[in-house]
């Protein structure tokens, strides 16, 4: 989710001190984006800058980066909260852009920008299931498991895809971070399943492989940039958000 604060906003606080010129005002808008990792994590404001979600921590800094380069009087600030937050401080205001993994549509949140959502299965190079190009969802009951929580939009909708082929997915762990059901899949024949995006770095380095799954349902999902429907945005915030669509045709 990018913040901006308004136009202008000045850091010096109360009356500066007699003698001393006030600092200038910023006429740059810092960015504040809030990402929802796993598609979604609990919000845990004294903990939120200590974890390292995949996508968050690896794609995102580097569009901020890119994008600096052309605009280097833009700031960006990250936080990370549970996908329902994000369209929730979009639509208080308290952020400008909401980036995160959804199926369905939010009241008052207007899709700037989607980008698909590839669901793929995780696992170690050497893994059983590597031999194939792609997977079904009823291969998958036969391995260890680490899944998401419950109450995550994919492990939602995994279990919406289960039901349709009857069959039932039992965790052997579950966490809501991505990187501890990564570390857990390194060893044996566990297989985590997440969005591409989301282990993007661990598969560049060759630690992990992923092969996609076969199913509509589980791959419905979109990466999304959202704003408030009705409420217009900072001048750095359109320009981010031209920057994100003309970027690349799949600019992550």
């Amino acid at each position: 989710m990018v913040r901006t604060p308004s136009q202008g906003h000045a850091r010096d606080r109360g009356r500066p001190h007699p003698g001393r010129p006030r600092a200038p005002r910023r006429s740059r808008r810092r960015p504040h984006l809030c990402r929802n990792p796993w598609p979604e994590w609990p919000l845990h404001p004294d903990r939120e800058n200590r974890r390292r979600p995949g996508f968050a921590a690896y794609a995102l800094p580097r569009k901020f980066a890119a994008f600096q380069a052309e605009h280097p009087s833009v700031r960006f600030s990250l936080h990370i909260l549970d996908a329902g937050l994000v369209a929730e401080r979009v639509r208080s205001a308290q952020a400008d852009i909401g980036v995160t993994y959804s199926h369905t549509a939010e009241k008052d949140i207007a899709v700037i920008h989607a980008h698909p959502a590839e669901i793929v299965a995780v696992m170690r190079p050497g893994h059983p299931l590597a031999a194939f190009e792609s997977l079904h969802i009823t291969q998958l009951p036969a391995y260890p498991l680490a899944l998401p929580h419950g109450g995550s939009a994919l492990r939602q909708v995994l279990d919406m895809a289960c039901s349709l082929y009857n069959i039932t997915l039992s965790p052997a762990f579950t966490s809501n971070q991505p990187d501890a059901a990564c570390h857990y899949v390194l060893t044996g024949d566990a297989i985590t399943l997440c969005a591409r995006l989301t282990v993007a770095d661990q598969l560049e380095a060759g630690r992990l492989i992923c092969r996609p799954i076969n199913d509509t349902l589980l791959n419905a999902g979109q990466l999304q940039f959202q704003t408030h429907a009705s409420r217009p945005l900072s001048d750095a915030a359109h320009r981010f958000l031209r920057f994100i669509r003309s970027d690349t045709p799949q600019p992550f």
